[in-house]
């Protein structure tokens, strides 16, 4: 028992583990594989621009990064790597000296004083330990520690972060979130595993045992994306996703869902709404949806769960689960063009993006200022649109900043405390030209915005709205003198607080005019109150969503605050969606709850030019 105890200890300092932790084979490596199975890899990192390179290997099973300068000596780096090493096999000693391990296995930590640390370039060539770090780690070159070898792999195709959902529902498409480098999504492979039950049958653990995986993992699908069936039910899942860039291929990484699939309902009830959407539009129609998909800074808080929404379940406020509803809503609405409001940076960048754009979706987002991470996301289908241009503004700065707002600032300027109110503000306006593939003389202007929210601001909507009308005036002039033969029709969208009925911004919007007495100028008291002024404003705009009692749905709370406007020289509509039926809303209380993943129910539309 002593002499296996030996064994076993010499051949975990000496011997490679795989990446299940198992001894690797001692055998050697078949004919006509490459270097990279016959040796250990060295991963360099050296980016242009970047003033330090990145070295890692592993050396008796101990991982090695070193950050070293570009323009340092080979020299340097070569000594820096025998301190490394020895620091960590004089750790190793320590360690095994205070467990009481058998000192038989300390003649392999060999004095790492003596290693014959060297590299050489990809034709077997010694490199001068002169020449400078960023032209000696050159991919093909080997590093030789001792009698170990490694091929240096320079900038190789790496992922450097993988996660998947902690929800995972049944015909909910799984999106994982994924941090890569030198690689792009579609270069990569992708292979997605159920855990096998043990009350599964022998087949089951037959095909597992056959992938030559882990027998308790069943391969189920080989696509960036996987959406779970009831056979997932009850199992956790597992993607393995391995990095490539032309003919490099970088080291897997694997990644398992923290819980098991569970069962979600037979029907959302946005798929009821998808099936008024099957079809894409024909080419001289557009499809529109304008949806606030509530933030989740707003929905996972203390507040939100004990006053905002007290009748939500915790896992229904859980971005996790929200997001997966979010995207098989969004995915089932075949728009051209999707305006998000309350869009999340990190909700965007890991999910929402990369998921729309497996779909042939381009996404642009603004975030709002004062650092907030939340803002406004566009959406259209490349193959309908090119972007053209951007014209994003904060709403405080255009005010104060934009010329032919000073009229504004100046009876602002007369309420400290509502001047105040107005550059405080963090809202902003996302606006995008796109030219239809199409017919590429039609372009639309897309405004996408999310005015502020409090009760008693409505005399700072107004200013808002205002400032808005006025930038995208100021854009449709500029194109058209630009582009005289061009047609360009104006859409504007978004979460606009205030609802048709409500005097104020509708009514600035599609009247074209406030007068200096209006009773919103008044609302936010006497210390808020400038005076009033009269607005007005000559874009035509008509609404193109009417059909619905409401779009935001709260305990305490019911009103329709969101809008697809659109150009009514230009656009006329064809058809409004359908809103859910007011059953399905008030089932689990209001919004959002298990089914319904926002706080606001989407309003789509197709329209098409009035010339076709």
């Amino acid at each position: 028992m002593k002499l296996l105890r030996i064994i076993r200890n010499t051949l975990a300092l000496i011997v490679p583990r795989g990446r299940h932790g198992a001894l690797a084979s001692l055998q050697p490596a078949p004919a006509g594989r490459s270097l990279l199975d016959k040796m250990g890899r060295a991963y360099v990192r050296c980016v242009e621009g970047e003033e330090h390179m990145n070295i890692s290997f592993s050396y008796r099973n101990k991982q090695s990064s070193l950050n070293r300068p570009i323009n340092e000596a080979l020299e340097k780096s070569l000594t820096r790597i025998q301190s490394t090493l020895k620091k960590h096999l004089d750790k190793e000693m320590k360690k095994r000296k205070k467990m009481k391990l058998d000192d038989s296995a300390s003649s392999v930590l060999m004095n790492v004083d003596e290693l014959d640390i060297s590299l050489v370039s990809n034709k077997n060539d010694p490199i001068d330990v002169d020449v400078l770090n960023e032209s000696a780690w050159r991919d093909g070159a080997v590093l030789s520690v001792g009698d170990i070898q490694y091929e240096v792999c320079r900038n190789f195709p790496t992922i450097q972060r993988l996660h998947l959902p902690s929800f995972v529902l049944v015909g909910c498409p799984v999106f994982p979130r994924i941090t890569s480098e030198f690689t792009k999504g579609e270069e990569c492979s992708y292979t997605w595993f159920r855990q096998v039950n043990k009350q599964l049958g022998d087949k089951d653990m037959n095909d597992a045992t056959d992938n030559g995986e882990n027998p308790n993992w069943l391969e189920v699908g080989q696509h960036k994306t996987y959406t779970p069936t009831s056979l997932d039910v009850g199992s956790k899942l597992k993607l393995l996703c391995t990095p490539k860039n032309g003919e490099k291929v970088g080291e897997e990484k694997e990644c398992v869902t923290m819980r098991a699939v569970k069962c979600g309902p037979e029907m959302y009830p946005f798929q009821k709404r998808h099936e008024f959407t099957k079809d894409r539009t024909s080419p001289d129609c557009l499809r529109i949806f304008s949806y606030n998909i509530l933030a989740d800074m707003y929905a996972d808080s203390d507040f939100s769960r004990d006053y905002l929404y007290p009748y939500c379940s915790t896992i229904s406020l859980d971005i996790d689960y929200r997001e997966q509803l979010i995207l098989k809503e969004l995915s089932g609405y075949n728009a051209d063009i999707l305006c998000l409001q309350e869009c999340g940076k990190k909700l965007f960048q890991y999910s929402l993006e990369p998921a729309l754009n497996d779909q042939g979706y381009k996404g642009l987002l603004i975030c709002k200022t004062r650092q907030t991470p939340e803002g406004e996301a566009l959406f259209y289908k490349e193959d309908r649109f090119r972007l053209i241009d951007q014209h994003d503004i904060s709403l405080a700065e255009a005010f104060q900043e934009e010329p032919s707002n000073k009229d504004l600032v100046e009876a602002v300027s007369k309420s400290k405390a509502m001047l105040n109110q107005v550059i405080t503000r963090s809202s902003v306006l996302q606006v995008t030209v796109l030219e239809d593939i199409h017919a590429p003389r039609r372009r639309i202007c897309v405004a996408n915005t999310h005015l502020y929210f409090h009760p008693r601001a409505g005399h700072i909507r107004l200013i808002q709205t205002i400032t808005i009308l006025r930038h995208l005036h100021k854009i449709q002039q500029q194109h058209l003198e630009k582009n005289p033969d061009i047609e360009l029709a104006m859409i504007f969208c978004g979460d606009l607080n205030s609802s048709p009925t409500c005097p104020g911004v509708y009514e600035l919007i599609s009247k074209k005019h406030i007068p200096e007495n209006h009773v919103q100028w008044y609302c936010g008291g006497k210390e808020e109150f400038c005076g009033g002024m009269t607005l007005t404003h000559s874009l035509d705009f008509t609404n193109a969503c009417t059909s619905q009692e409401y779009t935001n749905f709260v305990a305490g709370f019911v009103a329709s605050l969101d809008y697809v406007l659109i150009d009514s020289n230009h656009l006329e509509v064809v058809r409004e969606i359908p809103m859910p039926d007011h059953d399905d809303v008030t089932a689990h209380v209001a919004l959002p709850n298990d089914v319904f993943p926002s706080d606001h129910l989407a309003i789509g539309c197709d329209v098409r030019w009035k010339n076709s």
